[in-house]
């Protein structure tokens, strides 16, 4: 599958057999247009109310699917072949498309417990804020966060960069690769994953997707 950034917490994702948006109305936070796109599910990690709500529905059309599916409640949801699951009183999304495994992390609260994420299997993507500001675990969670989940892949997301016309308390992805001390760090457009890697034979990589 394919991952894309279109800014701060909203990517694409394009599976074999649908597309997936992550987040889009975040980029009205950090006042951002929300581009119309083609997808088929749209996932949300924050509460939105019915105007909120109705607007998206407005700016996304299916692109292979007959709907599009908007996907804000603790479940399980099947569309496709992709499993799509979030927890009760959580607000973090793990996708399966047969043995690939992404862990998508939105909007989440500095009073984040790490713990919460142990155990969550062999995570292949990890897609996390790391911009700390007034919204976001502060650098030494997320940190250990990202040591719980053990991903392959960690793609970082929430953080501040020069085209945002809002959230100035945010920190820079450079300020947090600093923080963490990760190196094996490459940026690019988008990223072509697959699962079935095995863990041992090699390390994290980081990608930032520009």
């Amino acid at each position: 599958m394919k991952i894309e950034s279109l800014g701060y917490l909203s990517f694409l994702l394009s599976f074999d057999h649908l597309n997936m948006l992550t987040d889009p109305l975040s980029l009205e936070d950090i006042g951002l247009k929300v581009p119309k796109k083609k997808t088929d599910a749209v996932i949300y990690s924050k509460n939105l109310d019915e105007k909120s709500m109705e607007k998206a529905e407005s700016l996304f059309t299916p692109s292979r699917k007959d709907r599009v599916l908007h996907i804000k409640a603790p479940g399980e949801y099947e569309l496709g072949g992709l499993m799509i699951r979030r927890g009760i009183d959580s607000n973090v999304y793990i996708l399966d498309e047969d043995d690939l495994r992404i862990l998508y992390i939105g909007y989440i609260s500095k009073e984040v417990k790490v713990d919460d994420f142990k155990n969550l299997g062999d995570v292949d993507v990890l897609i996390i804020p790391v911009g700390d500001g007034a919204n976001f675990p502060e650098f030494g969670d997320v940190v250990k966060i990202v040591n719980k989940v053990d991903p392959l892949v960690l793609i970082p997301s929430g953080y501040k960069t020069d085209d945002m016309k809002a959230g100035g308390d945010l920190k820079t992805v450079q300020e947090f690769l600093k923080q963490a001390g990760y190196t094996n760090v490459r940026y690019e457009k988008s990223i072509n994953v697959s699962g079935g890697v095995d863990k041992e034979v090699r390390n994290m990589d980081v990608v930032i997707l520009e």
